[in-house]
């Protein structure tokens, strides 16, 4: 998985203290404690009732946000702004200097 961060959040990073973005960059990617839990009791179960509980999700989720694009109005703004701030990859971060961002 390649992650890429908005220029905007590499502003919001230098402001911060050296724990938190440690804190910030060892949870990118990483799943909630409930979502860990599912995945567990998911892994658990016979690969017939896996597939039957993933069409079930999936057609939960599909039903909620048919498009996978729901936002809210304050998501929607911070995301445009986000992207009109540009992206650097994750490993062309440099991480001990970004205020140069």
């Amino acid at each position: 998985m390649k992650i890429k961060y908005s220029k905007k959040s590499l502003k919001f990073l230098a402001k911060q203290d050296a724990a938190t973005v440690n804190r910030i960059r060892n949870e990118a990617g990483v799943m909630t404690s409930e979502a860990q839990k599912i995945a567990a009791m998911f892994d658990m179960l016979p690969k017939q009732e896996q597939d039957l509980a993933a069409e079930l999700f999936k057609r939960i989720v599909l039903a909620w946000d048919p498009d996978f694009t729901k936002l809210t109005a304050y998501e929607e703004e911070q995301l445009k702004e986000a992207e009109n701030s540009g992206y650097v990859d994750m490993e062309e971060i440099d991480w001990d200097n970004l205020d140069k961002y």
